[in-house]
């Protein structure tokens, strides 16, 4: 965890409003990190925006233990745009590829398709996954559908296949 002192003044490309509900609550190592991802992503897709859906949050996440829970939040969900279109989420997943992410987690059935980074402790949201997982539509009893990346999730992927502007 990083002890830096928090300095909104030296992150390019976000405010402390877009972090949502407390942004003071999120690991400082996660809005960096975040940050220099975006200013890289830019250098190959010029005019690219990140949209943070959540950092902390008090509830509303599928495990107890969330990343996002606790005194800080080490997880981070987002999506990327250029110009109000999204950027498809195999490629925003690809560009995440190359930073020092603990976990991502790819979701395609979001509204906004996007990804939940993480810095947690390796294994402890979903141990059964590894460091890297999908979330499918719920199951038919509507519990969540955390799946291992597999060929339907590529396939899916692919699918949507779309272009950038």
């Amino acid at each position: 965890m990083s002890t830096t002192v928090r300095d909104w003044a030296t992150v390019r490309h976000f405010t402390p409003a877009e972090w949502l509900y407390d942004p003071d609550r999120v690991e400082w190592d996660v809005v960096l990190l975040l940050d220099e991802q975006r200013d890289a992503h830019a250098l190959t897709l010029p005019g690219v925006r990140y949209v943070v859906h959540c950092a902390w949050e008090a509830g509303g996440h599928d495990a107890a233990d969330s990343s996002h829970y606790g005194p800080l939040a080490t997880a981070v969900d987002y999506h990327a745009e250029v110009a109000g279109v999204p950027v498809p989420l195999l490629d925003l997943w690809l560009h995440a590829e190359r930073f020092p992410w603990s976990g991502v987690g790819l979701y395609p059935h979001w509204y906004s398709p996007g990804l939940h980074c993480d810095l947690r402790r390796l294994g402890r949201d979903h141990p059964s996954l590894g460091k890297r997982w999908w979330r499918d539509v719920p199951t038919p009893e509507g519990k969540p559908n955390y799946k291992s990346l597999d060929r339907e999730l590529l396939r899916l992927l692919l699918a949507r296949e779309e272009v950038m502007p």
